[in-house]
C-alpha cells in the first residue's frame, strides 16, 4: 500500500526523556528525516492544543538545532493533562502536500526522573516524497 501522506510521524515516550516536571513539550531529540534517513532542515511543525495553535522553529535551524532536529515548548511550569495534535506545516516557507496528524496525550503522572509521566514527547517525522 503506498504511503498516503508526504510526512508520517512516530511518537516515542522515552523513559529517560518523557517525565519532566516543567510541563509538556516536544524534545529536541525529535528529528525530521527523508525516506533515506537524511535530516530535513527548514520544516516547521504545527502544534494544536484545544484550538490554540503554534508553530515550531524550523528544523535544523543553524545555531539552534542539529540537522533535522526541532523542539517545542508550551511555556508551562508544571505538567498538564492535555491532548494535542501535531503536523508538519511547511518546509522552507512552502506548504507541505500532506502530513499525518499525530495525537500527543500529555499527562500529569509522576514527573520525577524515572517516573511514569508523559510530559516530553519525542515526535519524529519521515518525509516520503
Amino acid at each position: 500500500m503506498p504511503v498516503r501522506d508526504q510526512f508520517t510521524s512516530t511518537l516515542i515516550w522515552d523513559p529517560l526523556v518523557a517525565p519532566n516536571c516543567a510541563g509538556p513539550g516536544i524534545s529536541n531529540h525529535s528529528i525530521i528525516r527523508d525516506a533515506g534517513g537524511n535530516p530535513v532542515n527548514g520544516a516547521r511543525v504545527e502544534v494544536n492544543c484545544y484550538d490554540n495553535i503554534w508553530l515550531s522553529h524550523p528544523s535544523g535551524n543553524p545555531g539552534e538545532y542539529d540537522p533535522g532536529h526541532y523542539d517545542f515548548s508550551f511555556g508551562q511550569t508544571k505538567p498538564q493533562a492535555w491532548t494535542c495534535t501535531a503536523r508538519v506545516f511547511d518546509i522552507n516557507g512552502q506548504p507541505v502536500a500532506s502530513s499525518e496528524v499525530a495525537t500527543i496525550q500529555f499527562d500529569t503522572n509522576d514527573c520525577s526522573p524515572g517516573g511514569s509521566g508523559h510530559q516530553i514527547a519525542i515526535l519524529n517525522w519521515t518525509k516520503h516524497w
